[in-house]
């Protein structure tokens, strides 16, 4: 698999934001809506970027909404 700056770029700032989430979900057991829209916005900017379609952005936003509305129903 051939990896681009723009890839690289992404999976590390998602990596460092994940690991700031979740340490401070630990430390409080609260995570602030402000890093959630950041994931969100920088997951369609990265999106949009890398030429994904309107339909395969749309796709995985429907199949993320589904994966939390059945966490939702498990916890």
């Amino acid at each position: 698999m051939y990896i681009t700056g723009l890839s690289l770029l992404s999976l590390t700032g998602f990596a460092i934001i994940a690991l700031i989430v979740a340490v401070r979900d630990i430390r409080t057991m609260v995570i602030p809506n402000g890093l959630t829209l950041t994931l969100l916005c920088g997951y369609l900017l990265v999106a949009a970027a890398s030429g994904w379609s309107r339909d395969e952005i749309a796709a995985s936003l429907i199949a993320a909404t589904m994966v939390l509305f059945v966490g939702l129903l498990l916890s």
